[in-house]
């Protein structure tokens, strides 16, 4: 049992599907209430959308007007204790209705849930800047592999010596049957019955390998989402070295994760399918400047899917 670093901490509760908003009004009476909700940056935003309400005059926003301190809560429960942990981030929070920081936020939402791509928030957005952060966790992960910090755009102009990708013979509008093409592959890969042993202590299992895939199928599929819908977007970061110690990549169940790769990749697909050349060449942008086109992030997403298959040998 040991408490979560804040790097680590701030991973697994961007990651939670939702969290618990505490509220306090100018008594001190306290209020508690589920979000959903996104990390952007140093702050956490969620939305007073459409979902049915019984009263459009909610007392999270009269809490914060009179005092903006809150706190969020994330948490996993299961009867096996040792996956118990929790996230508590402590903010002050300010709600908004136009502006920079409320356009990011609203993205950072739709980049993170299909119903606010499908209908975007349009009304308060509560943006709250992350003041504490504290966490605990009842197990203590895997020795971490080494961090790959390389730039690996280099490969959109040149062959991959590794995997043998060559981006300039990919046909853009096969991006979305190559990358389906895979899911079988890695079916095949999760039913070995050392899919979850480690090759080495640094290396990463088959099992890890198949969960920061189906994870890359959800950054990528997000990343074309926000360049479709908005100019130039700048990408939130994502941080691959911390997301598997916060989700627990090597816990994970092999079934579920080949399930949830067919699922991501169908989702992923579906976003570089039937676009026009204007389209195609929309563009977004990572927070280190590298811009990319909706062609040349699909060459690189692919790139990414496949070289991790030659990783695990299949």
């Amino acid at each position: 049992m040991a408490s979560m670093t804040e790097a680590a901490a701030l991973q697994r509760f961007a990651a939670s599907g939702a969290a618990v908003l505490g509220t306090a009004d100018d008594t001190g009476a306290p209020h508690l209430v589920p979000v959903t909700f996104a990390l952007v940056d140093d702050f956490v935003v969620f939305a007073v959308d459409h979902k049915p309400k019984t009263t459009t005059r909610l007392r999270r926003l009269a809490n914060i007007a009179v005092n903006p301190v809150v706190s969020f809560l994330a948490q996993e429960y299961q009867d096996d204790w040792t996956h118990l942990w929790w996230v508590r981030v402590d903010a002050r929070a300010e709600p908004a209705t136009s502006g920079s920081m409320y356009d990011r936020a609203v993205d950072g939402l739709a980049a993170k849930y299909g119903q606010y791509r499908e209908r975007r928030p349009n009304g308060v957005v509560v943006i709250s800047r992350v003041t504490g952060v504290v966490g605990w966790t009842a197990q203590i992960p895997p020795a971490t592999p080494q961090p790959d910090d390389k730039d690996w755009t280099w490969v959109l102009q040149e062959r991959c010596q590794e995997c043998g990708f060559d981006s300039s013979s990919v046909e853009r509008t096969t991006i979305p049957d190559r990358l389906l093409a895979t899911t079988g592959r890695w079916r095949s890969a999760l039913r070995r019955s050392d899919a979850g042993a480690r090759p080495a202590q640094q290396v990463w299992s088959i099992l890890e390998y198949a969960c920061h895939v189906r994870d890359v199928h959800k950054i990528f599929r997000g990343r074309a989402g926000l360049i479709l819908d908005r100019d130039d977007p700048q990408f939130a970061n994502w941080d691959q070295d911390e997301t598997p110690v916060t989700g627990r990549y090597w816990q994970a169940d092999a079934a579920r994760v080949a399930a949830e790769i067919d699922s991501e990749a169908v989702q992923a697909a579906e976003a570089f399918t039937g676009l026009t050349d204007r389209q195609w060449g929309r563009t977004g942008r990572r927070s280190n400047g590298s811009v990319f086109t909706m062609e040349t992030l699909g060459r690189y997403y692919l790139h990414d899917i496949e070289h991790h298959l030659h990783d695990v040998g299949y």
